[in-house]
């Protein structure tokens, strides 16, 4: 109903000021001009009181709060399978961006715990930003984004940080070699420590260096988790592997038990993965 009497306020005003201009040329008569701004006045009057009645201001109110505040920026890779998954940097945090939709707060909660992390506002047409950190401890967070009109957005981040490189243990270790001389020597070591580290998934993974490649052997559980969990473990086995290295080098191929290549760094001297 407001957008309507503002309508015809704005169409009755130019068709009044264009029937003036006629009268004052006399195309029009004076009396055809008064009778229309008189049924122009009266309607307004009308339409005015009806915008401002209390159900029309209720019901404009109620539509606006209906209204969802945010919706969260993500890329095509951070989908996986419906569900929105975000991975950390390597010092286990990740910025969160919400674009807002209305203006209003958007509260950040654990979702197992319904603890609530913080509270960002947001503002209609801007992206609000806010660093969420996963402690090395733990392997993922699952969150849950909710406005002020009770709409939410579940969403998981991924611990991708250095520190929790054991996957699924603390009982891992790494040692960094800088007296190793070949990319040879640091496959070795690497298995060696892998060997050692008590954790079941990095016990069965193998790593050799062949053709100034590195060939990493992953076990099955690995080769056939999800797509995200897989980017998650050859992420952090790379990015071990560069750091047993003075110079880190070397393009790194992950391999599941058969032989077939599974993901590969996608350049040199780089941690990021691209799965085949």
């Amino acid at each position: 109903m407001i957008a309507f009497t503002a309508i015809w306020l704005l169409l009755g005003l130019i068709a009044i000021v264009v029937l003036l201009i006629l009268s004052i040329i006399k195309k029009v008569k004076w009396r055809y001009c008064g009778l229309s701004l008189a049924v122009y006045l009266f309607f307004s009057f009308i339409f005015l009181i009806m915008a401002g009645s209390p159900s029309t201001i209720r019901n404009a109110n109620s539509q606006s709060a209906n209204k969802r505040t945010f919706s969260i920026v993500s890329n095509k890779d951070d989908r996986v399978d419906g569900d929105l998954i975000f991975d950390t940097n390597e010092d286990g945090n990740y910025t969160l961006k919400l674009k807002g939709l209305e203006d209003g707060p958007v509260t950040i909660s654990n979702s197992e715990n319904d603890k609530v992390i913080k509270t960002i506002d947001v503002h209609k047409g801007k992206i609000a930003k806010t660093k969420i950190h996963v402690p090395k401890s733990k392997d993922e967070y699952e969150l849950v984004a909710t406005d002020g009109n009770e709409h939410s957005k579940d969403f998981t981040i991924m611990n991708d940080s250095d520190a929790h490189l054991s996957i699924d243990s603390d009982s891992s270790s790494t040692t960094e070699y800088p007296s190793l001389k070949s990319n040879k020597e640091v496959a070795s070591a690497i298995n060696d420590d892998f060997s050692n580290s008590g954790v079941g998934l990095l016990e069965n993974t193998r790593v050799k260096y062949k053709d100034s490649i590195f060939y990493v052997s992953v076990p099955d559980d690995v080769a056939t988790s999800t797509d995200n969990e897989q980017k998650v473990f050859y992420e952090k086995i790379a990015r071990a592997i560069h750091s047993y290295q003075k110079n880190p080098t070397g393009v790194i191929y992950f391999e599941d038990q058969q032989g077939n290549i599974v993901a590969t760094t996608k350049a040199l001297n780089n941690n990021e993965i691209k799965l085949k």
